[in-house]
């Protein structure tokens, strides 16, 4: 049974609103455009692992939650964790092109893609450890006893390991109902209930992670972003207000909503509050009246009043 499903990856959309904001010649740029392209093809991979728990039926009771974040002695993100009546597995799913390598010893991998570029990464063993460790605090906290194990999990079913590690097992996505089945032969630690409490109760600890604002994360001085709306349509263009909506000067899309992205990335790459100043100054308008107006249409939570009204957007899964 899936108790938590995969949320929205809103690092990816700061990341997104972070590149398309920063000046050209701006230093991070490639640095950010690589870190999308990597969170991009982790969320596909972890979108198969999906597929694969919704097209497989246990006969055993299963719990999978997708996308776990929570807090024990430390910040635990799992890609997803499988709750049995005899373990826990933390399941860390990677989707990297070329061919992988474990480096023993260096807490690292390493891939080679085709034209001979090499580069390393954190090695997804490091990442099941300190999940592990996380998961066990908690477990400890909550007075749990259950074996907790790990695998790392490839989405890609080309991918080439040339250098396998001995500390987890790797698995292919096709391998993982096989994997799980054969460890449930082992024998029960607890009762199928007492699964299931663990499951909701994981879910109930879940707390989504906040990675804004994106710009004090990665330390980028605001003043530097290009300001205005984007077109939504062929978003290169600038859109002006013009006649309660908004014109693309470039492909000409009308658009009397296009100002809500531009306020939502605000919120993302600046800060947690906006005033009506510096969301005329964000948008290039000069009318108080209109930026009020549009600011209270969006329902966000407002605070003070007159020249001291700050307004907070939240942000859901």
């Amino acid at each position: 049974m899936i108790m938590k499903r995969r949320g929205i990856d809103h690092h990816l959309e700061g990341l997104q609103a972070l590149f398309r904001r920063l000046p050209e010649s701006h230093q991070l740029r490639d640095t950010i455009d690589k870190k999308i392209g990597m969170k991009t093809a982790g969320i596909r991979g972890e979108s198969k692992l999906v597929k694969v728990f919704e097209n497989y039926t246990f006969l055993d009771e299963i719990y999978i939650l997708h996308d776990l974040s929570f807090y024990s002695t430390g910040r635990a993100q799992i890609d997803c964790l499988v709750i049995t009546p005899n373990f826990a597995l933390i399941l860390e799913v990677k989707n990297i092109a070329g061919e992988m390598s474990f480096l023993m010893g260096t807490g690292q991998i390493s891939r080679v893609l085709d034209n001979g570029q090499i580069d390393h990464f954190e090695s997804p063993m490091i990442q099941i450890d300190r999940n592990s460790d996380l998961l066990f605090d908690l477990f400890r906290l909550k007075d749990i006893h259950i074996p907790i194990l790990g695998a790392v999990v490839l989405s890609n079913s080309t991918q080439k390991v040339n250098v396998q590690p001995n500390q987890y097992p790797v698995l292919f996505l096709g391998e993982i109902p096989s994997f799980i089945k054969r460890q449930i032969k082992n024998q029960t630690v607890i009762e199928p209930n007492q699964a299931k409490i663990i499951a909701e109760m994981l879910v109930n600890e879940h707390q989504p992670f906040n990675p804004f604002p994106i710009c004090d994360r990665w330390h980028v001085d605001t003043s530097c972003l290009k300001k205005g709306v984007f077109c939504t349509k062929c978003s290169e263009g600038m859109m002006k207000r013009s006649f309660r909506t908004w014109i693309c000067e470039a492909c000409f899309q009308r658009d009397p909503y296009a100002h809500i992205q531009a306020i939502k990335e605000w919120f993302m790459l600046v800060g947690g509050q906006i005033t009506n100043k510096e969301c005329r100054e964000f948008l290039g308008v000069q009318s108080h009246q209109l930026v009020s107006r549009l600011l209270k249409e969006m329902n966000l939570i407002i605070e003070g009043k007159g020249n001291r009204t700050t307004y907070k957007m939240g942000f859901r899964e």
